[in-house]
């Protein structure tokens, strides 16, 4: 049985070494797939890293976006206030405009009816000045007929002054 334990262990030898072969190709293939494994593993995480960085700066811009829409709400709220108040405003002021139009309407009839009185006096005045020139130029041809008569000295002294009742102090 020698020759017959010698050609087994021949054998086993020999699977030994073609399984240690296969085992270190294994490992070495393992190892192999470790390292792409790795790799793959390692392009994930920054991937991943960029895609959150992404979904974090896009959070943070719909953020912005979300505190900008508020501030544009809020400022148009706001506005909207002036605007109402603004809008009441402008009809207190339509109302008064209106009154103003009815009192413009008011004075110019009060104008009207003062003109036509300041007219009505301005003839009168006219007239007045009218009858006053022929008043003083009859008083005027009454004095220098008065004149002409001879009216003499008679009852004022004697003294050669004419006194009459429209004369101061009874002098011409």
């Amino acid at each position: 049985m020698g020759i017959f334990r010698s050609n087994l262990d021949k054998k086993i030898i020999h699977k030994i070494k073609d399984m240690e072969k296969k085992m270190k190709n294994s490992f070495a293939l393992i190892r192999g797939d470790v390292r792409e494994m790795q790799v793959v593993v390692e392009a994930m995480r920054k991937f991943l890293k960029n895609k959150d960085k992404q979904f974090a700066y896009a959070r943070k811009e719909d953020n912005k976006i979300r505190e900008e829409f508020r501030r544009d709400v809020d400022i148009f709220t706001q506005k909207m206030s002036q605007l109402s108040i603004a809008l009441s405003e402008v009809k207190v002021l339509q109302k008064e405009v209106v009154v103003v139009r009815d009192l413009a309407k008011i004075e110019e009839k009060i104008k009207t009816n003062f003109k036509e009185e300041v007219e009505s006096f301005k003839e009168q005045e006219r007239e007045f000045k009218q009858y006053i020139n022929e008043f003083n130029r009859k008083l005027t041809d009454l004095e220098k007929r008065l004149e002409k008569n001879g009216n003499s000295t008679k009852g004022n002294g004697g003294n050669g002054v004419k006194k009459f009742w429209f004369f101061k102090n009874g002098k011409k």
